[in-house]
């Protein structure tokens, strides 16, 4: 009997065993499939992450390409909008900027579509002027209601704080949304916009007061019908028209305006009723900076744009760029308020003048070759004291939303675009230089007239058609310094007195195939060529740029020899431009010293008395260690017109300056006397 019940025994425990073995091998078959299913997620996962970095690049870069060409004709519908006299022409330029600025809002909403389905949307707190969000609000909608014959009521609390802090970009993107679709649906009536506030608390990390801003956006428009209300904030919905032409609109301005309130805390109502028109409210949360009430330090004034008129000739300003052109136009337009800027042509040389001086604010160009503005900045802020402080302004011309989200995530301040114009450079002195240093002088209305352009075309032989022959918009280039022709061609000489730097550095990289610095190079010859209106070559220079940054090195040994060969040809024409200039104003002086009636031109060729005092002076300057007073004194006679064997012989005695050998900087300058 004991033999059966061990025999029994055993044949549970080999049972058993059994089951074991088997529940290891599912087990283990289990674990595979995990490891399987896990890899599979994390390549699934990657290739997303991939796809949307791809979809992000390829949109920036895309709203990049797009943007270029409609900033040109904003520009130039607010040329002819300010400088002609003719009503017509005025009136046709008006539609042109109302149907582009149209354009450009819709593709910006068609972006941030793409952004949100990607979760790459980016959201910048920053304070800012309550007055400036409203008068921004009412120019973008101002020509689309005239055009219509719609009145436009505005209305304020007063008592709303004077400055904000918050996400002020998308803020002030919503109201556009919500003001664009009442226009788009009214023909007659009104449109009104009515901004109120509620208090809050206060937050306890900053003692700032909450405040939940509310936008009513009204019209007397065709109203919303009850079955077309589920797809009101649908993407590519249209709605509310028995004719699917009679009302432009592909539904998008309503979905990013719904999306970027909630991210405000806040959220979008409506009430319509068909045939009579619709209210939209729009509520997000801010905080309150300055309570001094609105109404205390801002009128708006429908009819015509008010111009803050100061200077600020106290403020100390560092500008950094590795490129000489973009140095002297940042220099001249910031001359325009009494600013005297130091100049840096890199990040060490940046580096060097913080070390011996404090800076109220510091413009910083991001690609360099020797190290790149977000490492000057760290290094910078590393010194203490008051440059872990110092405002910096990133100067660029990469405008993506990305780039303006990279450099406040890198810690800084806030953002310029080349080039620069000088209305945006208005802005953000007034917001960053500290206040006593600024002095108000006045404030006028509406456009400076043609009279007040100050400009010397009766000097000049610059004409549209002989500048178009070198492939070179005079009109676009001439608008980004104010029309002032002087300024202008004095950038076209810098132009040249720094192109044997950037040939020779270019040349280097090229025989190397050192891209990182090519690309540099590149991004700053695009820049430069867009400042004096040459947007064909800044495009070439653009598209080896990029390659560059791609690596792709079989593109630029294939054509970056046919790049400089193109680069100094277009050199070439800016020299035949200025010789032509020279000869037409040296044949004027000498009709003046016969005794004809006309003008000279102010800045004439230098004779050799007057580069020989320069030289004696950099020579002193150099001897008294005072090597950035010798390399100012230099540029003088680079930014002159002299000639060119002199300029590359100034050149060469410039780097031994900038590689800190004065005495064979000062043994060579001797030689030139």
């Amino acid at each position: 009997m004991a033999a059966g019940m061990d025999k029994e025994n055993k044949a549970k425990v080999d049972e058993r065993d059994l089951k074991i073995e088997r529940l290891q091998k599912e087990l283990k078959f289990a674990k595979n499939q995990m490891v399987a299913a896990l890899s599979m997620y994390d390549e699934a996962r990657h290739e997303a992450d991939l796809a949307v970095k791809a979809k992000g690049e390829f949109m920036s870069k895309l709203s990049h390409e797009f943007r270029t060409p409609m900033n040109a004709l904003m520009g130039y519908s607010d040329l002819l909008i300010k400088r002609e006299g003719d009503e017509a022409t005025k009136r046709y330029a008006s539609g042109v900027k109302s149907a582009t600025n149209r354009l450009l809002n819709l593709f910006n909403d068609l972006i941030e579509v793409s952004r949100i389905e990607s979760g790459i949307t980016f959201s910048e707190c920053e304070e800012y002027d309550s007055g400036v969000l409203i008068d921004t609000i009412m120019d973008s909608i101002s020509n689309e209601v005239s055009e219509k014959g719609l009145l436009m009521k505005l209305n304020f609390d007063e008592h709303l704080p004077s400055k904000m802090y918050g996400d002020f970009f998308h803020l002030r993107q919503i109201i556009c949304n919500l003001l664009d679709n009442a226009v788009k649906y009214t023909d007659k009536g009104y449109i009104s916009l009515d901004i109120s506030g509620q208090w809050g608390d206060k937050r306890p990390e900053n003692g700032r007061r909450m405040i939940q801003l509310a936008f009513k956006v009204k019209d007397t428009g065709a109203g919303i019908r009850k079955k077309d209300i589920d797809k009101l904030f649908t993407v590519f919905e249209q709605f509310n028209s028995k004719n699917p032409y009679a009302n432009q609109g592909v539904g998008v301005g309503l979905t990013v305006a719904k999306y970027y309130s909630n991210k405000m805390h806040g959220d979008i109502s409506f009430e319509s009723k068909y045939g009579e028109g619709s209210e939209f409210t729009c509520t997000v949360i801010q905080e309150a900076v300055d309570e001094t009430p609105l109404g205390e330090t801002y009128t708006y004034d429908g009819h015509s744009r008010r111009q803050i008129v100061f200077t600020a000739e106290t403020a100390r300003i560092l500008v950094v760029d590795d490129s000489q052109v973009n140095l002297n136009v940042a220099k001249g337009l910031l001359e325009d308020f009494g600013i005297k800027a130091d100049m840096a042509d890199g990040g060490m040389e940046a580096i060097r003048k913080v070390g011996r001086k404090n800076y109220d604010l510091i413009f910083m160009d991001h690609m360099m070759p020797d190290i790149d503005g977000v490492e000057t900045m760290k290094r910078i802020r590393d010194k203490g004291n008051w440059c872990e402080t110092v405002p910096i302004i990133a100067l660029t011309a990469n405008v993506t939303d990305e780039a303006r989200h990279l450099f406040k995530m890198e810690g800084m301040q806030d953002f310029l675009a080349k080039p620069i114009e000088i209305g945006l450079l208005r802005d953000i002195l007034l917001k960053w230089l500290p206040k006593e240093k600024i002095v108000f002088n006045d404030v006028t209305e509406g456009y400076i007239s043609d009279e007040e352009v100050r400009t010397d075309a009766e000097n000049t032989i610059f004409t549209k058609e002989r500048f178009a022959k070198e492939d070179i918009d005079l009109e676009l280039g001439l608008s980004y310094f104010g029309g002032n022709v002087s300024a202008y061609k004095s950038t076209l000489n810098d132009i040249i007195s720094d192109s044997l730097r950037q040939l020779v550095h270019m040349e280097e990289y090229y025989m190397q195939m050192d891209l990182k610095n090519y690309a540099i190079q590149a991004h700053s010859i695009k820049s430069v060529s867009a400042t004096i209106g040459a947007t064909t070559f800044s495009e070439l220079a653009k598209e080896h740029e990029l390659r560059a940054k791609a690596e792709d090195k079989a593109f630029i040994k294939e054509n970056g020899a046919s790049f400089l060969i193109k680069y100094n040809d277009f050199l070439m024409s800016i020299s035949t431009l200025l010789k032509e200039e020279a000869s037409y104003l040296a044949s004027r002086k000498d009709n003046v010293q016969s005794g004809e009636s006309t003008h000279t031109s102010d800045k004439e060729m230098m004779d050799e008395s007057q580069i020989k005092e320069i030289i004696k002076k950099s020579i002193a300057a150099l001897e008294d260690f005072e090597a950035d007073d010798a390399a100012k004194l230099l540029q003088t006679i680079q930014s002159e017109r002299v000639k060119v064997d002199l300029v590359e012989q100034i050149y060469v005695i410039q780097e031994k300056i900038d590689d800190f050998e004065y005495d064979e900087a000062a043994e060579m300058l001797k030689k030139l006397l």
